[in-house]
């Protein structure tokens, strides 16, 4: 987690899509995902406990459900799509802030692109 903190932060980006080898979507990873966790390991730590630096996302999965299911929380169009249409999916998922597009609008297709809740609320305003 320490390493993935980092190349976001070197990045200057708050957000990392993962995507499988045939190049479909498994997790969307924030940056402020990380640091929650990491906060709550130091505010439990017990003897024992997995140092910080070598917090993975496996360990998020077993010690933190909800925030394991923010970085499956993302959501999918067609590459035919507008804004609009992404703008309406994201609105109609209360915890999703990230919208794929891949060539049906299906989650088992390779990731053609990408949009934020940012830049559609960029692109959204009149």
């Amino acid at each position: 987690l320490l390493d993935l903190s980092k190349l976001l932060r070197d990045a200057g980006r708050n957000r990392l899509p993962v995507l499988k080898a045939d190049g479909s979507a498994v997790y969307i990873i924030h940056l402020s995902t990380i640091t929650d966790y990491v906060a709550q390991c130091a505010a439990v730590s017990t003897s024992g406990a997995k140092a910080v630096a070598d917090l993975t996302i496996d360990d998020i999965k077993k010690g933190a459900p909800k925030l394991f299911a923010s970085i499956q929380d993302f959501s999918f169009v067609q590459k035919t799509a507008s804004v609009a249409d992404a703008k309406a999916v994201l609105e109609s998922n209360s915890g999703c802030a990230d919208v794929f597009v891949t060539e049906n609008g299906r989650a088992e297709e390779p990731v053609l692109g990408w949009i934020t809740n940012v830049e559609i609320q960029l692109r959204s305003q009149a």
